[in-house]
């Protein structure tokens, strides 16, 4: 048998990247743009994240890219008004990555928004 990884195995971490590299490209411009333009965006990307989520649990040489996947998911809920579901992946990112700044600030941004929609 050969250590190369399956077909299956590359098409699941071809998928992985996608996701990652998305995320990447991210910006407030950028993501509204595609908001009105592309119906459907955040339901999509949030299913790329749920993947690249499963495949970190699933292979663990991909595990380090956890807490990024985690971070996008935080952000399509966050973008989406979910913000239990968000706080919930940004806290699961920081368990893995606890000095993680960019999650610790997300999670201030949605206790702001979480005060403003109280009216505190």
């Amino acid at each position: 048998t050969s250590n190369e990884p399956s077909k299956k195995t590359r098409k699941r971490q071809k998928y992985l990247h996608i996701a990652i590299a998305d995320r990447k490209k991210q910006s407030a411009a950028f993501v509204g743009e595609l908001r009105r333009e592309i119906p459907g965006y955040f339901s999509s990307l949030l299913a790329l994240y749920r993947q690249a989520i499963d495949l970190t649990d699933r292979f663990k040489s991909e595990a380090h890219e956890k807490p990024l996947a985690l971070r996008g998911a935080g952000f399509v809920y966050t973008e989406t008004g979910k913000l239990d579901e968000a706080q919930k992946a940004y806290e699961q990112s920081l368990a893995i990555e606890p000095d993680n700044q960019l999650a610790k600030n997300e999670l201030k941004y949605i206790d702001r928004l979480r005060r403003q929609s109280s009216g505190k």
